[in-house]
């Protein structure tokens, strides 16, 4: 249920490659929109940041969600 005064926020998650592999499966069968990176969430692409995967998407909400299979190195 979507609230007017929600405020949109972004949630990562670590996944493993199968875990990868099965939601973007989904999101693909569903024809949902997604994308490689979290300002560009409707390309249809998955990007591969640090050698991994990640693929960026909305929920019903509006939130965006990213799954990625690596940890990305903020220290750099």
């Amino acid at each position: 249920m979507h609230q007017d005064n929600l405020s949109l926020n972004h949630y990562s998650f670590k996944v493993s490659d199968d875990q990868f592999d099965e939601v973007f499966g989904r999101l693909q069968e569903e024809w949902l929109v997604f994308g490689a990176g979290h300002k560009i969430i409707d390309d249809r692409k998955i990007n591969n940041y640090y050698g991994g995967r990640g693929v960026y998407f909305r929920d019903l909400d509006g939130h965006i969600l990213d799954i990625q299979t690596v940890d990305y190195d903020l220290g750099s």
